[in-house]
């Protein structure tokens, strides 16, 4: 019975030994974005991520986002740096990257501070909030991934969350100003990211394509994919119990 319940909450369970060969013609990215379509789609058609694309959101659902970003965004140099610590030594390159993106990452909450800052929101009340059940997974499993299982396998949010930013962001901040008519001032964060993360996909692509060439690493990255898409999904859902 309870192997029953696993597989049906963990698909990628399933099948374990599943080879995530690219085929002719792929790259391993192209692997990682079809096999979390389904875990991204899930997240798409989620009522409160779909308010904020579309700029409908709630002021005070924007505002506890921005909230949950601080919680995961205060925790991403720390985290970073300690899997690149506990790369091996194989995998300079890839030990490299962890440090760069960890110094790249470095102060980003404090834009969501700022934002907060101007929307009325009191900074240190939030500093003293918890994070909701869906950050608390997202920071907790990227801890764990450093320091107990297999860092490589972050690479599978960094393909998630740089790559939302990547194609969402610039959408979020016009479709959020047009509705609230809210100035810069109170979109830093999105509207930043909509920049930063050019260069971190490219980053990020050059290192899935070319550096993670064993199955462990392949299949941590797309498990981890996963569940960053179904962690995030748990935080909208969270986000969207608020009432005006």
């Amino acid at each position: 019975m309870q192997t029953q319940v696993h597989k049906q909450l963990n698909p990628t369970l399933r099948a374990p030994f599943k080879s995530y060969q690219p085929t002719s013609g792929e790259e391993f990215w192209d692997v990682v974005v079809r096999e979390t379509a389904e875990a991204k789609r899930k997240l798409y058609a989620d009522p409160c991520f779909k308010s904020l694309c579309d700029g409908t959101m709630p002021l005070n659902q924007y505002k506890e986002w921005l909230k949950e970003t601080y919680h995961f965004t205060r925790n991403t140099p720390r985290f970073l740096s300690a899997a690149g610590s506990q790369v091996e030594d194989d995998k300079q390159f890839v030990r490299t990257r962890f440090f760069q993106h960890a110094v790249e990452e470095n102060g980003h909450h404090l834009m969501a501070l700022k934002d907060l800052r101007n929307l009325g929101v009191d900074e240190e009340s939030v500093k003293k909030t918890y994070p909701c059940a869906g950050t608390t997974a997202i920071v907790s499993m990227h801890y764990y991934l450093a320091h107990y299982t297999n860092p490589i396998g972050i690479f599978g949010a960094v393909f998630c969350f740089e790559g939302l930013a990547f194609d969402l962001c610039d959408q979020w901040a016009k479709n959020l100003k047009a509705h609230h008519g809210l100035s810069n001032n109170c979109l830093t964060f999105i509207i930043s990211h909509g920049h930063f993360d050019i260069e971190h996909i490219k980053e990020a692509k050059e290192v899935i394509n070319h550096e993670v060439i064993t199955e462990t690493d392949r299949r941590d990255i797309i498990y981890t994919a996963n569940k960053m898409y179904d962690y995030y999904r748990l935080t909208f859902e969270e986000i969207g119990q608020l009432k005006d």
